[in-house]
């Protein structure tokens, strides 16, 4: 553990260590530091702090080329909570110094493509019968410019907070004894604005 975090304070993230057993009390340690890795990020619009704390790599207790695309995964789901709904994300590799086989020095370099920020800016509900959109719009608890609420910014259209909605909506037919009801969400976006729509098969 204490080798690991050597390597992590080096910044050589790869860093690993074979272990063999020669026996008469003598233990052979192989070291293969890697190379030092700088990380950096490529975006337009993107935060000056705080991406680093996505990177699995750069705290994992051990190497595996699956953090790289792991730091993809959890970068999307990130701005994913942020609103940001058509984010890619991509990862490369450029050596800085030494030769390409056998580099002294990288920089791994995570593009971000964030897309627009959306925005749940109004809520339709289809096929409900037995409660009134009123009522399910206060159980929804979706805060917007379509109640009326001019002050009130419109909540980031997040799969988080969505999930959220559908679920709170789905709970309150259930126990008012519709244990078979079906609720699914959609968004309607437009240049104009972002609409979710709750589909509802009551049961």
């Amino acid at each position: 553990a204490s080798l690991r975090k050597r390597f992590l304070k080096d910044r050589r993230y790869e860093g690993g260590a074979e272990m063999e057993w020669l026996g008469a009390g003598v233990l052979r340690v192989k070291l293969q530091p890697g190379p030092r890795i700088k990380v950096a990020f490529e975006g337009q619009g993107l935060p000056r702090w705080g991406l680093k704390t996505w990177v699995p790599l750069v705290t994992a207790s051990r190497f595996s080329r699956e953090l790289y695309e792991e730091g993809e995964r959890r970068l999307i789901r990130h701005f994913l909570d942020e609103g940001f709904l058509d984010v890619k994300v991509s990862h490369r590799l450029d050596t800085l110094v030494g030769p390409e086989a056998n580099p002294e020095e990288v920089r791994l370099t995570y593009v971000i493509q964030l897309g627009p920020r959306v925005f749940a800016q109004g809520l339709r509900f289809e096929g409900q019968q037995a409660l009134t959109e009123r009522e399910l719009r206060k159980v929804a608890g979706l805060p917007s410019r379509d109640f009326g609420a001019l002050w009130v910014r419109p909540p980031k259209a997040s799969p988080g907070r969505l999930s959220e909605v559908e679920d709170r909506v789905r709970m309150y037919y259930t126990q008012r004894g519709f244990p078979e009801v079906r609720v699914r969400r959609r968004l309607e976006r437009s240049d104009e604005k972002t609409l979710v729509v709750l589909s509802i098969r009551e049961g």
